[in-house]
């Protein structure tokens, strides 16, 4: 049985790169940009389901390139953990992203596994933002847009900023 969130995620991260490749065919510079959507299958291990569908994610497929907004995931076996989060990506300007384990809600965290923020309140509402900025990105839609759509995925004022930044604001 596979997490059908995950291969959701994977479909439309899928698309992203298709349609951006589609607007400018004969950009290869921003062809090499949207390969960063494409997320393969690990061929090096049999799938293991995760009911969390960022842990299905990065442990059966390769996340390691992956950057819609300057975020990024981690390969399963470069995980980082301690007793209340699992790291399991980066913002791209060094903060990191974790799944708290109590409360399965997405958190920005700093090098010393101290919350900055909430992100999201769960791993799928995560994954489906980053489609959502992927959309903005790839659409090139306006910054007015743009910032209604940080405002509607926001869950408090810290992630806003966060959000904003993804979506080039």
């Amino acid at each position: 049985m596979e997490n059908i969130i995950t291969k959701n995620f994977v479909e439309a991260a899928e698309n992203h790169y298709k349609e951006g490749v589609q607007q400018e065919p004969d950009n290869e510079v921003a062809e090499e940009c949207l390969r960063m959507c494409l997320i393969l299958e690990r061929k090096d291990a049999p799938y293991i389901f995760f009911e969390d569908p960022i842990l299905d994610l990065v442990k059966n497929y390769v996340v390691d390139t992956f950057d819609i907004g300057m975020i990024g995931f981690f390969n399963y076996d470069k995980l980082l953990s301690d007793e209340n989060f699992i790291v399991f990506g980066t913002d791209g300007s060094g903060e990191l992203i974790a799944i708290h384990r109590e409360s399965n809600k997405i958190h920005m965290i700093d090098g010393y596994f101290e919350e900055i923020c909430v992100l999201c309140n769960s791993s799928e509402d995560f994954l489906n933002n980053l489609i959502k900025i992927g959309h903005a990105n790839i659409k090139k839609v306006s910054n007015e847009e743009r910032s209604r759509l940080g405002k509607e995925i926001a869950v408090n004022p810290t992630s806003l900023g966060y959000y904003l930044n993804a979506l080039g604001l």
